[in-house]
């Protein structure tokens, strides 16, 4: 988005967990088709105490989970503007992104997938 939302972050956080998750709901099978485990989508909110905040909100399978729906809110190095730390929105916990999961992991579960999709079958956490 260009310019930040006039809401505030877990009523953002809902609306997009809630098309998310239609998204899903009505395109799955093409998404199985073209082996998507994860979809990342950000918006800009005005956050108390400060100017604007990031949200992330993703579906992802990289947990075990099929489509798993989470929201986060970015905390942005100053220096370079890149993100530093993510903040679960409803709890206000410090939170670590599934993407930083271990390359050795997300690479098991990944195999898995393929194999199943192979067979005309989907994966399921174990």
């Amino acid at each position: 988005l260009t310019r930040p939302l006039d809401l505030e972050a877990p009523a953002v956080c809902v609306l997009l967990e809630g098309f998310l998750g239609h998204f899903v709901a009505v395109h799955g099978t093409r998404l199985q088709m073209l082996c998507v485990d994860e979809i990342i989508l950000k918006a800009r909110t005005p956050a108390a105490g400060a100017d604007v905040t990031t949200l992330r909100v993703t579906v992802s399978s990289l947990s075990g989970e099929y489509m798993h729906a989470s929201s986060l809110s970015e905390q942005l190095d100053a220096a370079t503007g890149e993100p530093k730390k993510w903040f679960d929105v409803a709890s206000g916990a410090e939170c670590q992104l599934p993407s930083a999961t271990p390359a050795a992991a997300v690479a098991n579960v990944r195999a898995k997938r393929a194999a199943a999709r192979r067979t005309g079958s989907t994966w399921a956490p174990e």
